[in-house]
């Protein structure tokens, strides 16, 4: 995910995460999918993104995976 993350999408995902005040204490693994926009491991509290070079990763898609949490 280091490679791939821009300063946009770390910004979406930090100000989508306070949207979600349960996940405060939480440790939230973020990492990659190529498989589709996002996925979610509840178990693991990890969500993975689809980051492509030319469309911005949108705030509904990181809320939805976050609501799997």
């Amino acid at each position: 995910m280091q490679r791939v993350l821009t300063a946009d999408v770390q910004h979406r995902i930090e100000r989508s995460v306070t949207q979600f005040p349960e996940l405060t204490s939480q440790k939230i693994t973020v990492g990659l999918t190529r498989s589709a926009d996002g996925t979610a491991e509840a178990e693991k509290m990890v969500i993975r993104l689809n980051v492509r070079p030319r469309k911005s990763v949108s705030y509904f898609t990181i809320g939805h995976e976050l609501t799997h949490l």
